[in-house]
């Protein structure tokens, strides 16, 4: 039978992705990369068919040896930082000694479809299959190499029940009292619920069994191959206007006391960065900016751009959203940060 190495699996959304694997194919092998124990521990003890191996991305032997093993691999981890590992799995992946190149899949981020982060509502909508070609030339030294939209909401995941910019939200609010916006925050992002783009993962390991089962090249369904160089899938619900987006966290904030104000102040991409994840709980208007390859850069530029993306490949295959709206789960996710948060300080 054929096995997934999955990577990532205690996270958003490989959560959700191990999640749709163990409800769908009960019986399909999954061996989840983990970083220490008692991760793995909590991990079996909710999907008892899952098995786990000690590591991350960082143990370039241990990726290697399970992409080798396994038929599917499949990584929700971060990819900033993380080439090298990457690579090794890939190249495992196409051994010479294998009876069958096994499937590859892999999450990223939006960056590589930044603009300029004024807060304007005037951006390009990407497409990709209209503007693959392009997509396909994006400079190399970008952030992410592959588009991918924004992700939000709760999920299965174990340990990170809430994505990784709810974080960047509520201390930047936190820091200035208030909500924010980065001048007019009519940019707009894109924004997936986490489940629904593990049944597009769900839409390609399906597709990858049925080739690995039957023993043929995989199928193409709608008329294009589903593998490959030019296999980029955005997955998006709908796009929110940033402002749109504060004006309804604010509220929830508020209530919990994060912020005292329910205010929106204008703010600058600058002095947003210099209180996105800096720990500070008031904001200096003459601190240092952050180093411009730092993750308060990268979240800061994110707030005051424009991520829309149009996701052809997959609604041609059939997929659509069928999770609810990113502002009606607001008030739910505030209340589960700060949890998180208080429960990781100790």
């Amino acid at each position: 039978m054929p096995s997934v190495f999955l990577i990532g699996g205690t996270g958003h959304v490989g959560g959700a992705v191990l999640d749709q694997l163990q409800t769908e194919h009960p019986d399909l092998p999954v061996t989840v990369l983990v970083r220490d124990e008692p991760k793995a521990t909590r991990l079996r003890a909710k999907y008892p068919r899952a098995q786990t191996v000690l590591g991350d991305l960082s143990t370039g032997d241990v990726v290697t040896s399970e992409s080798r093993r396994a038929d599917i691999v499949l990584n929700c981890a971060p990819d900033i930082t993380h080439e090298p590992a990457i690579k090794a799995a890939l190249d495992s992946m196409s051994e010479p000694g294998r009876k069958q190149k096994g499937f590859f899949v892999q999450t990223t981020g939006t960056s590589d479809l930044y603009d300029e982060p004024t807060g304007s509502p005037d951006a390009r909508v990407w497409d990709d299959m209209d503007d693959i070609k392009e997509i396909m030339n994006f400079d190399p030294n970008l952030t992410h190499e592959k588009g991918q939209s924004h992700l939000e909401r709760r999920d299965p995941s174990i340990e990170h029940p809430v994505p990784l910019t709810t974080g960047a939200f509520v201390t930047t609010a936190r820091a200035f009292n208030s909500g924010f916006k980065i001048n007019t925050g009519e940019n707009q992002f894109g924004w997936v619920h986490c489940v629904d783009l593990a049944r597009a993962f769900l839409l390609l390991v399906d597709n990858a069994l049925d080739s690995l089962n039957s023993n043929q090249p995989p199928a193409e369904p709608a008329g294009f191959p589903l593998w490959g160089r030019e296999a980029y899938y955005y997955a998006v619900l709908e796009h929110v206007a940033f402002r749109d987006f504060i004006a309804g966290l604010v509220p929830p904030m508020h209530k919990a006391g994060v912020i005292g104000s329910i205010d929106v102040v204008s703010v600058s991409s600058k002095d947003a960065a210099r209180v996105c994840l800096a720990g500070t709980q008031e904001f200096n208007p003459d601190m240092k900016l952050p180093p411009l390859d730092s993750w308060q850069i990268h979240m800061a530029v994110g707030m005051g751009v424009n991520m829309r993306i149009r996701p052809s490949r997959l609604t041609k295959l059939g997929w659509k959203p069928r999770e609810v709206s990113i502002m009606a789960t607001l008030d739910d996710i505030i209340p589960l940060y700060l949890a998180w948060e208080k429960a990781l300080s100790g």
